[in-house]
C-alpha cells in the first residue's frame, strides 16, 4: 500500500468534490444516499439535560506503569457535571 502525502490526499479529494447549487426539502424517508446543503438545526434538546452514556475511565499513557494500580484522583456520578 502507498501512502499519500496529506497535500496529495487533499488535492485528490478536492477534484472530486463540486459546490452543492441548490438545496430542496425533502421527507427523512427519501434522504438517504443525498448530501445535506444545510445545518440542521434541533427544535429541542435531546436529552433535556447534561448527560453521559458511557461510564469509563481518562487515562494519560505517561501514568501508566506496568504492574502498578492506577490511582482514581475523582469520582462523577452518571448526570453529574465533570
Amino acid at each position: 500500500m502507498t501512502l499519500l502525502s496529506v497535500e496529495n490526499a487533499r488535492q485528490r479529494l478536492l477534484s472530486q468534490a463540486a459546490p452543492v447549487v441548490a438545496c430542496e426539502t425533502i421527507a427523512l424517508d427519501q434522504a438517504l444516499g443525498r448530501i445535506l446543503g444545510d445545518d440542521v438545526i434541533a427544535t429541542r434538546a435531546v436529552p433535556p439535560a447534561d448527560n453521559s452514556a458511557m461510564d469509563g475511565f481518562a487515562v494519560r499513557s505517561n501514568d501508566v506503569v506496568i504492574g502498578k494500580p492506577l490511582a482514581i484522583h475523582q469520582i462523577i456520578p452518571a448526570g453529574s457535571p465533570g
